[in-house]
This record gives C-alpha cells, structure tokens and sequence, in this order.
C-alpha cells in the first residue's frame, strides 16, 4: 500500500511538470488572506506586502487583525458585552474560533510592559488583556505584526501538497487554497502524523 502511494505520488508530480504547473512549496506560498477592522489605507498598503487584505468579514478567513483597539473594546470583549458594533463583531469572531489579532491605541501600548505600572486600575486593564488572551486573542504592535511576515502557521500551499510537505510541516492544520492537488500519500501521512488539512477561501 506504501509503494502504491509513493508510485501515485510520482505520477502526479509528473502529471504536473508535464502540465508546467510549477509547485509553490514552501518558499511559494500564497499571501493568507486576513480580515482587517478599523484600518486607514496607509496601513493596508503595508499589510497588502504580506496579506490578501479583506475589508468585509467573510466566513472562511481565519486570520482577524483589529487596529487602534480601545480600552472599550478590550473591556468589552473580556466581558462578552455586545452593546455597539466593534464588540459585536469581536464576539462574533470568537465565537467562529478566528485567530485575532489585537493592535491597541498609543495610549494602551503600556499593556506590553504592565510591570512599570502599579494601580489597581492598570491591574484591571491587565486582567482583560489576560482574559482575551485565554480566549485565543494576540496582542502585538503594529510594526511586530508587519514585520513577521508571513509566519509559517499563516501559510497556505498554492499547486500541490505532498508527504514531503507534510512531513516538514510543523502546525497542526495545514492550509491550502481550494485549487491545491492533494496527493492521497499526504493523506495518509498527515492522518498518520494527527495533522489536519483545511481549505482557505
């Protein structure tokens, strides 16, 4: 069964040389698209260097940024009140299990470094940010976000996915674009391996 799979697998890289279809693996992935709250358009022209930016929530994109997030919101999405739009939007994404990014406002980037400030009010704020957290919510600056790129666990594979893609590849969920040829050995070894194949939108 291994070398029928091995042999299927041969074939098809060859089926798509001969169709010079060249695979995009791993240094030729696609730009992961992302969902992005609240952004002026200097700042999706940056983020467009690394993402396929979307400005609507759609419900196939996994990865969610909010910029210039208030203390409104970080107390609000801690406390699961949705009372005004940018709250209902975050319960929302929650709740689909989105990976979310949070951007604060100048005035909230002491949260990075809280041991610097000693009130029972700043400890309060820290608690929501630690709440949020628990919830699979990330805090980072803008720059950090920018300047990661195109984290490996973002990565999507374009033409084909292999065992050998499987194999190297380090996440739990693999992403890969709708039109991406899964040979059946890549199946069998991610279901081997406990890792899971999804498609992005």
């Amino acid at each position: 069964m291994v070398n029928d799979s091995k042999l299927i697998e041969k074939i098809v890289r060859n089926v798509i040389m001969q169709l010079d279809i060249k695979p995009q693996m791993p240094g030729g992935v696609s730009k992961p698209s992302l969902f992005v709250h609240n952004a002026d358009e200097r700042t999706i022209s940056r983020l467009e260097e690394n993402w396929k930016v979307i400005c609507e929530p759609i419900t196939e994109i996994r990865n969610v940024i909010f910029l210039e997030v208030s203390q409104n919101i970080l107390a609000k999405g801690a406390l699961g009140l949705t009372d005004d739009p940018d709250s209902q939007l975050l319960s929302e994404l929650l709740l689909q299990g989105k990976q979310i990014t949070m951007i604060p406002v100048p005035t909230l980037e002491w949260l990075f470094s809280p041991e610097r400030l000693r009130s029972k009010y700043h400890d309060q704020l820290v608690t929501y940010k630690k709440k949020l957290e628990s919830f699979g919510v990330t805090f980072t600056t803008l720059e950090m976000f920018i300047s990661s790129g195109l984290e490996k666990n973002q990565q999507s594979f374009c033409e084909l996915l292999t065992d050998q893609e499987v194999r190297k590849y380090t996440d739990e969920t693999i992403w890969i674009e709708k039109s991406t040829i899964v040979t059946p050995l890549a199946r069998d070894t991610a279901r081997e391996l406990g890792k899971t194949i999804k498609w992005n939108e």
